[in-house]
């Protein structure tokens, strides 16, 4: 729309550009779109995301969306999402919900200590128990901004499996998962990181995804040797 920021429709008009459906031509020939986070965000990277199932307004709507993924799959593309279920950011309303009031719906749905026991990141870096102004310690594995979700807890995986499911309904043909390694934790240091039980919500995951779409693509991100 000519406000300097890439968007839904723009992809839209470009798609012949890029893949014109036609055999030959000098259309680039690409076959699968892999979109940076579209989720409503206060940031510019979009990884810490206000509402899961909200385009972010700068790109359009879930109408937009649709009409791309229409538009992809009669050209023979497919369309991925980057989806970051290992954390939210600190203005979605699950987390100041949690924060307000300890008797809260959602404050199993983020961790929570009275203390902070100096964990580490993973990596060796910073801190990750973050000191919350109502009093308390709460669980941000990569900063204070965006607080990690607890899936541990049945309510919290239940909601981000449907999200994720709801979007392949729409049309999506997959995601490309961030921070895939880091989602359930049992203790600090490398408790932070590949649990077992974080393996089973991905295999969870796919099996309610390819219930949906059989040929579903998953692609996680894994930063390991």
């Amino acid at each position: 729309n000519g406000d300097g920021i890439g968007d839904l429709k723009g992809i839209l008009s470009k798609l012949d550009y890029l893949n014109d459906g036609k055999p030959g031509g000098d259309d680039l020939g690409v076959t699968v779109l892999w979109l940076s986070p579209i989720f409503a965000s206060p940031s510019d990277h979009g990884y810490d995301t206000t509402d899961y199932a909200k385009i972010h307004p700068d790109y359009g709507t879930k109408a937009d969306l649709k009409a791309l993924l229409d538009a992809a799959h009669q050209r023979g593309m497919r369309v991925m999402l980057d989806l970051v279920l290992n954390h939210c950011s600190r203005e979605h309303p699950w987390f100041i919900a949690a924060g307000a009031n300890k008797t809260s719906t959602y404050r199993d749905w983020f961790n929570w200590r009275p203390d902070n026991p100096g964990w580490t990141q993973p990596w060796g870096k910073g801190g990750v128990w973050h000191k919350h102004a109502n009093g308390g310690y709460y669980y941000g594995l990569f900063w204070q901004g965006m607080p990690d979700l607890n899936l541990a807890n049945e309510p919290t995986a239940a909601a981000l499996e449907q999200i994720a499911k709801d979007w392949v309904v729409l049309g999506v043909d997959g995601y490309r998962l961030d921070a895939a390694r880091y989602l359930i934790e049992t203790g600090g240091g490398q408790g932070q990181a590949d649990t077992a039980a974080t393996h089973a919500f991905w295999r969870r995951l796919r099996k309610t995804l390819t219930g949906v779409k059989a040929d579903v693509a998953l692609v996680g991100e894994v930063w390991t040797a």
